[in-house]
């Protein structure tokens, strides 16, 4: 204990007369001490909130990502499906049976005003045949 007394003498002066200054330094270096303690936590505690408020949104974004590429992947197959509906409804030997069961034929001369449209569309279909 003497040796205690003896280090805080000599560390502080002496007990009586600067008892009251090393207690205000003290003081000082602890409220200092705990409104650092005080800000670290709230620093702490705002950042765990920020990073939960950013992971709830990451996974709120990919949730709108993966409904976007399902919809996009729902669209190309839509559209591989009408791409061979057309193809299906758009061939040739089917346009032309369905227009001799309505009657319709090649034109004839008498439905254009000049002869030349027809004999050019007969040179044209003779071309496509092979004549």
């Amino acid at each position: 204990m003497l040796l205690f007394g003896r280090w805080i003498w000599t560390r502080w002066g002496s007990l009586d007369t600067d008892n009251a200054e090393l207690g205000d330094k003290l003081n000082g270096k602890c409220i200092k001490m705990r409104l650092l303690n005080v800000s670290a936590f709230f620093f702490a505690v705002a950042s765990a909130l920020l990073l939960y408020a950013l992971n709830y949104d990451t996974r709120r974004l990919e949730a709108e990502l993966q409904a976007k590429e399902r919809q996009a992947d729902l669209a190309r197959s839509d559209i591989a499906v009408l791409k061979a509906e057309r193809s299906t409804l758009a061939r040739p030997d089917r346009i032309d049976e369905l227009a001799r069961r309505l009657g319709l034929g090649p034109p004839k001369a008498e439905q254009f005003q000049q002869g030349r449209e027809v004999t050019e569309l007969t040179q044209r279909q003779g071309s496509a045949n092979g004549l």
